[in-house]
C-alpha cells in the first residue's frame, strides 16, 4: 500500500507541479507585482510604462545570466550523468564480485564430503542465490518475501 502511494507521488508530483506553475504563473505575477507595491507604499511610478527598466535589464540578463544558468545546469546535469555512471559502475563491478564468491563457494561445498553436512551446506547456497535472484526483480516488496519464508 505505501509502495503504490510511493509509486503514484513519484509519477504524478513531476507532471503536477510543472503544469500548476504553468496554469497559475499570471496569478502569482500579479501577486507579487501588488505586494512589491504595496511594500514601497506606492512612492514611485513607471512613467514610462517599464520601458526604461526593460532596456536596463535586458543586456544583463542576455549578456550574462542566461549563460551563466545554461553552464550552471550543463554542470549538474553533466555531475548527475557522472554519479548515475559511477554508480552503475559499482554495482555491476559488486555483482561480478558477489557471483565470483559464489564461484568458490559452490566448488568449497562440492569438496566436502558425501553427506548431510554437504547437502544443507549445499541447501543453503541454493537459498542464498535464490534470495539474491528475487531480491534483483524489479518493483520486489522485501516484507513479502520475508512473510513466505524466503529469507
Amino acid at each position: 500500500e505505501d509502495r503504490r502511494k510511493i509509486n503514484f507521488i513519484d509519477v504524478w508530483i513531476p507532471v503536477i507541479v510543472p503544469a500548476l506553475a504553468y496554469a497559475s504563473y499570471e496569478y502569482v505575477a500579479r501577486g507579487c507585482d501588488f505586494l512589491i507595491h504595496w511594500l514601497a507604499g506606492n512612492n514611485w511610478v513607471a512613467v514610462d510604462g517599464g520601458a526604461y527598466e526593460a532596456k536596463v535589464i535586458t543586456p544583463a540578463i542576455n549578456g550574462v545570466v542566461v549563460p551563466a544558468i545554461a553552464i550552471l545546469f550543463a554542470t549538474l546535469i553533466s555531475n548527475t550523468f557522472s554519479t548515475l555512471r559511477q554508480r552503475q559502475q559499482d554495482i555491476r563491478a559488486r555483482i561480478n564480485m558477489e557471483a565470483g564468491e559464489l564461484r568458490v563457494l559452490q566448488s568449497m561445498v562440492d569438496a566436502f564430503p558425501e553427506g548431510p553436512k554437504r547437502e544443507r551446506c549445499r541447501r543453503y547456497l541454493i537459498d542464498y542465490t535464490s534470495r539474491l535472484i528475487s531480491e534483483s526483480q524489479p518493483g520486489v516488496d522485501v516484507d513479502s518475501l520475508q512473510a513466505i519464508g524466503v529469507d
